[in-house]
């Protein structure tokens, strides 16, 4: 009987995957504070799934890590083209991926449609008419950045 001394491709995946995980691990142990990771596109697109995915595989490579969910399902505001219900979904992703760094419990959080996802939804909003371009600015330059800089302020604290 010949052995086969080959790896075959599905091993060699594997071993591929095991060596990325420890490069992983290296360099997210080594950070003072978590990797925050935005999946934005469009619905049905895959999001979820690929963010499940890689939760699993930084889980099975024991790197603790969170999912912030998607909270469009759960926002109060039923019109999703109202710019407020874009502004409640990305004002409540920014709570909950501050909630979860105080923690220091994870190494990385991912976000399933979060603050950019918000931003893309409100310039699309914009382009249809439907929110004017000092609003857009508003919430850019106001909420998004402004409340970006004082996370970033905090973070960079924390160093």
């Amino acid at each position: 009987m010949k052995i086969d001394t080959k790896l075959t491709e599905k091993q060699l995946k594997i071993e591929y995957y095991k060596n990325l995980a420890k490069i992983i691990r290296t360099n997210i142990f080594s950070r003072k504070r978590p990797l925050i990771v935005e999946f934005t596109g469009l619905p049905k697109s895959g999001k979820t799934t690929v963010v499940n995915s890689l939760s699993l595989f930084l889980r099975r490579n024991d790197i603790p890590n969170i999912i912030v969910t998607e909270r469009a399902s759960v926002c109060p505001i039923k019109n999703k083209h109202h710019p407020d219900f874009n502004i409640w979904t990305a004002c409540t992703s920014l709570v909950n991926i501050l909630n979860y760094k105080q923690t220091n419990q994870y190494y990385v959080i991912i976000v399933d449609r979060g603050i950019f996802d918000a931003l893309v939804w409100l310039n699309l909003l914009n382009k249809k008419g439907k929110l004017n371009d000092q609003d857009l600015s508003i919430f850019e330059i106001g909420v998004l950045f402004m409340g970006y800089d004082v996370a970033m302020a905090k973070a960079c604290s924390d160093l």
